[in-house]
């Protein structure tokens, strides 16, 4: 598997760990926000495996890197993803907005909102690791 493949997938694992933690421990918020963003690193996952590239700019030191804003990542994942895996982008547009709420609006992420994102969460990481470990 290409390294940065494994890169995307151990920092999806290091998110879902700690949404996993969070939620237990009734950090609806926290697990929120990590939910969204090991979605969109399984994404990205993908997306290196698969060959798509996302726009390239500098970051902060000028070397140039990857980057993938949301509405761009939105739109790639209906263009790749759609037949295959058809929930995902509304569950990263649910999964967004819900962390919206809780990190911007400052509205608290409920439990039963939170349920809803994890049960379809679950089954859209098990298609997407056997769509990258092809």
């Amino acid at each position: 598997m290409h390294d940065n493949v494994q890169n995307y997938l151990n920092k999806f694992y290091e998110n879902l760990n700690v949404c996993q933690y969070s939620y237990l421990g009734g950090h609806y918020n926290a697990s929120a926000s990590r939910y969204y963003y090991a979605l969109r690193l399984m994404v990205n996952a993908y997306f290196k495996k698969k060959g798509i590239e996302g726009e390239r700019v500098p970051d902060s030191s000028g070397i140039m890197r990857e980057k993938w804003r949301h509405g761009d990542l939105i739109d790639k994942v209906h263009e790749y993803l759609r037949d295959e895996i058809p929930d995902i982008a509304d569950l990263l547009l649910d999964a967004k907005e819900i962390r919206e709420k809780g990190d911007y609006d400052g509205v608290p992420v409920r439990k039963n909102q939170l349920n809803s994102v994890r049960k379809r969460c679950k089954k859209v990481i098990k298609v997407m690791f056997r769509e990258i470990k092809d």
